[in-house]
């Protein structure tokens, strides 16, 4: 049968699309049961996971109907409500403006591609010939898994999934996050009308680890000594420590 040059070149394209789709659906069933052991969550829907997984040009490509842009659009508000709604939980006693500055610091750009990167989500996105991942990609990619587990699960579950994918990190934030220094300032104007005062006690350590230990005093009296990386991590350990005396922190 002859074919002219125009349909061979369709007919050639057809079968390397279908070879090439054949290889990153392997690639993507394999990478579902990952991501669901990973998050410890099973989806009743496929598709939904399967939709999230799909950049936009991977279906303009495929001739696909859905990519992940509306998922990842529920997911970054459902993400914000889920982390708020957890670190209140874990902090109720804490101040707006640090809750704030916590929560900036796990939904951002940076903080969710990171998080599929170590979740290994970002070797499952679906992408059109020649299309690199970027950091974009990779937080809209968390973000649209996270609201196809919304869809799929409902509130609860996704605040169990990102209470677990974050486990290590609360803590870990917070203590990051806290500015001792800030809080001690303010009880110190109001309680003794004066400002804190740091002191370096001793530096110890290797020229490349460095211990810096530090002393904050009030109206000459040494309050609280902390030790850190820095002096400005010693500092705030120190004021630290003030407060746990003061029963403030």
């Amino acid at each position: 049968m002859y074919h002219s040059p125009i349909e061979k070149s369709t007919l050639i394209k057809f079968a390397s699309f279908c070879f090439y789709d054949r290889i990153i659906s392997m690639k993507t069933q394999t990478r579902l049961k990952l991501i669901e052991e990973t998050f410890d969550y099973v989806f009743r829907d496929k598709q939904l996971l399967l939709q999230a997984l799909t950049h936009s040009s991977y279906r303009k490509f495929a001739f696909k109907n859905r990519d992940n842009e509306n998922l990842e659009f529920l997911g970054d508000s459902v993400i914000n409500s889920c982390v708020t709604d957890i670190l209140f939980k874990e902090y109720p006693h804490q101040k707006e403006g640090i809750l704030t500055k916590l929560r900036s610091s796990i939904v951002n750009n940076k903080s969710l591609a990171e998080t599929s990167i170590k979740l290994g989500i970002n070797k499952t996105l679906k992408l059109g010939p020649g299309q690199k991942l970027s950091e974009s990609m990779l937080s809209d990619l968390f973000e649209a898994v996270m609201g196809a587990i919304f869809l799929d699960g409902g509130y609860h579950n996704l605040f169990f999934v990102l209470k677990k994918v974050y486990k290590d990190n609360w803590q870990k934030i917070a203590v990051d996050n806290t500015d001792f220094k800030s809080q001690l300032q303010e009880i110190a104007q109001l309680r003794f009308k004066t400002k804190p005062e740091y002191q370096m006690v001793e530096v110890s350590g290797p020229s490349h680890e460095r211990i810096f230990k530090m002393a904050v005093l009030l109206n000459g009296k040494v309050e609280g000594v902390g030790e850190g990386n820095s002096k400005k991590q010693g500092e705030q350990n120190a004021a630290k420590e003030a407060l746990e005396k003061m029963n403030l922190k």
